[in-house]
């Protein structure tokens, strides 16, 4: 389970899918966007002792979007700029062929100079 969004009232226990509950809400409104984080983590870059799932967790809410017709965007959690983060990053804006995920926002950028 993931505490925050537990945290905040959403469960996925017992059968209930709370990400497909806030996608259809985000249909019903119109010109919404399903945005999302994460999308440079991987399962196995994870200690096993956080009990998490980040690409499962993507993977969920990006199914909630598609299924519901909402756009999906998505943005890096994590100060990474290394290629395994990009590839993640990559790996998930094709996953369903460029027809859902609208944009992918690159935060924490070093500044340099």
């Amino acid at each position: 389970p993931q505490s925050p969004p537990q945290g905040a009232g959403y469960y996925n226990t017992n059968g209930a899918n709370a990400y497909q509950n806030i996608a259809n809400m985000l249909a019903k409104q119109g010109d919404t966007e399903f945005s999302f984080t994460c999308m440079e983590m991987r399962d196995s870059e994870q200690s096993s002792s956080a009990a998490c799932g980040p690409e499962e967790l993507v993977a969920q809410t990006m199914a909630a979007a598609m299924s519901a017709n909402v756009p999906y965007g998505g943005e890096n959690a994590l100060p990474r700029y290394d290629t395994t983060a990009y590839s993640r990053i990559e790996d998930v804006a094709r996953a369903a062929e460029n027809q859902y995920v609208l944009q992918m926002y690159r935060l924490r950028v070093p500044v340099v100079g």
